[in-house]
């Protein structure tokens, strides 16, 4: 049987809920990440999925911040919203980036970005240039660029037709 990468096998077992209420320490008790991308140890990529306007609980966003800004390797936390339902499935890669953050700052992109796309776009920079992305002007979604492919055409085409 050829496995497929990301695909969960055993869904009984990934539907348990772990009970971390005998994990408490004073005021602290462990929390979950729900994925994490280590891309050959250039970049980390923290995802958190939240259903509609759901914000994350401060203790784990502090989490998250922390960690991500005290890496000496090149770090992201995409935070994404989905409307799937209990009962269904969660589209990780359709899920729409609500925000993310990088370089200490949380950065809300003005446009819609899917969480595959923003990967991609972190992925394709490469190693010496992943530091660099910034929200696109024209758009807001993850760029390496002033303006993003679609922003950039866009704009030179208006300036074509005498804008």
């Amino acid at each position: 049987m050829e496995n497929e990468r990301g695909k969960i096998y055993n869904r009984e077992r990934a539907q348990q809920i772990i009970d971390f209420s005998g994990l408490r320490f004073g005021t602290k008790t462990p929390t979950d990440i729900d994925g994490l991308l280590d891309y050959n140890n250039d970049v980390f990529i923290f995802m958190e999925f939240k259903y509609g306007n759901k914000e994350m609980d401060s203790g784990q966003q502090l989490a998250l911040e922390r960690i991500c800004d005290e890496s000496k390797t090149a770090c992201y936390v995409l935070v994404a919203t989905h409307n799937h339902e209990v009962d269904e499935d969660i589209d990780a890669a359709g899920a729409i980036v609500r925000k993310y953050r990088h370089n200490k700052k949380w950065i809300i992109p003005k446009g819609k970005t899917t969480v595959k796309n923003a990967i991609e776009k972190i992925l394709k920079n490469g190693k010496n240039r992943i530091k660099e992305l910034k929200p696109c002007d024209g758009c807001g979604c993850i760029s390496e660029l002033k303006y993003c492919e679609t922003c950039y055409y866009a704009n030179e085409g208006w300036k074509a037709a005498g804008g």
